[in-house]
C-alpha cells in the first residue's frame, strides 16, 4: 500500500533513538544518585491534551484514491497513570483518545470531477476520523535540574484500539436558482471492526511545584499494527437507495500535547 508521510521518514526513527538514550541515561544515573527526593512521591496522574497530526494513507488528501484518508491536524486527549516502582522506572496506563478533522471542501472537489458542467458539488461534514483504546507499558524519569523538579520522560506503551470513519453528505445542485439539492449522497460514520494492537513510543518533560501539582510536555508516535476495517460503512442517496461498502485504513500518526497533574505520596 503507497503511503504519502507528513513527516520526514526520519523522524520516527530519531525519537525511538532518542528515547532509547534516555533510558540508558536513568539507569546509569539510578545506580549512582542517592539523593532523596524533596517531596514523598508515589507516582502521579495526568491530563493532558493538544493536538493529533495524521502521517501515511490516513493524511493522503487526494481523495480520488480509495486508500485516501484525507485526514487533518485534530485534537489529541490523555488520561495518564503513573506508578514508579523504582527510583527512575515504572508502570504507566493510559487511556487515549485522537481526533482528524476532514476537510469539506477536498471531499468536494473529488467528487466534482464526475459532475457535467452545470452543476456544483458541496460537502457537509457530519463525523470526523478518531481513534480510542487504552494503553500501558514503561516509563523512565531522570532529574535534569538540582532541586528534582524538572525531569525527562520517555515511555514506551503497547495496548489495543479502535478507530471511526468519516460520515458526510455530499449535495449535487444546479448553478440555477434551487430551493433543494437534485441530489445527495449521505456516507455514515462507522466503528472498526477490528481490535488493533497499538504502539506508543514517546518524549516528555515534566515539571514538579512545590504544592504537588505537576505540568507537561509531551511529543509521541503511535501506530496501529493492523489496518482498521470498516466493513459496513452505509451509503444512502435522496432515491432512498442504500449500499454497504468495505474501507481499510492504517492508523498511523503524531501527538504533541500540554497536561496538567497531581502528584501522589505518604
Amino acid at each position: 500500500m503507497l503511503t504519502n508521510t507528513l513527516i520526514p521518514i526520519n523522524s520516527g526513527f530519531r525519537i525511538v533513538v532518542l528515547t532509547v538514550l534516555c533510558f540508558s541515561l536513568t539507569f546509569s544515573k539510578a545506580q549512582n544518585d542517592s539523593l532523596s527526593q524533596t517531596k514523598p512521591y508515589k507516582g502521579h496522574i495526568v491530563f493532558s491534551f493538544g493536538l493529533a497530526e495524521p502521517v501515511g494513507d490516513l493524511a493522503l488528501q487526494d481523495y480520488t484514491k480509495s486508500y485516501a484518508g484525507a485526514a487533518n491536524t485534530g485534537p489529541a486527549f490523555q488520561l495518564a497513570l503513573y506508578k514508579p516502582f523504582a527510583r527512575n522506572f515504572g508502570f504507566c496506563i493510559a487511556f487515549h483518545r485522537e481526533f482528524f478533522l476532514i476537510k469539506e471542501e477536498e471531499i468536494a472537489k473529488a467528487f466534482q470531477r464526475y459532475l457535467k458542467p452545470g452543476y456544483v458539488a458541496s460537502v457537509d461534514a457530519l463525523q470526523n476520523w478518531s481513534a480510542s483504546g487504552l494503553q500501558m507499558g514503561l516509563f523512565a524519569q531522570t532529574p535534569i535540574n538540582a532541586k528534582k523538579s524538572v525531569f525527562l520522560e520517555p515511555r514506551l506503551l503497547f495496548g489495543l484500539a479502535r478507530a471511526k470513519s468519516p460520515g458526510y453528505t455530499i449535495h449535487v445542485d444546479s448553478v440555477g436558482t434551487q430551493t433543494e439539492p437534485i441530489a445527495s449522497i449521505t456516507q455514515l460514520s462507522a466503528r472498526s471492526n477490528n481490535l488493533s494492537g497499538t504502539f506508543l513510543i514517546g518524549m516528555g518533560m515534566r515539571y514538579h511545584t512545590k504544592n504537588n501539582w505537576c505540568f507537561s510536555l509531551s511529543l509521541d508516535y503511535e501506530t496501529f499494527f493492523s489496518e482498521a476495517e470498516f466493513g459496513d460503512i452505509q451509503i444512502t442517496n435522496s432515491a432512498n437507495q442504500s449500499a454497504t461498502v468495505k474501507w481499510d485504513m492504517e492508523m498511523k500518526y503524531y501527538t504533541f500535547k500540554l497536561g496538567i497533574g497531581k502528584l501522589f505520596g505518604n
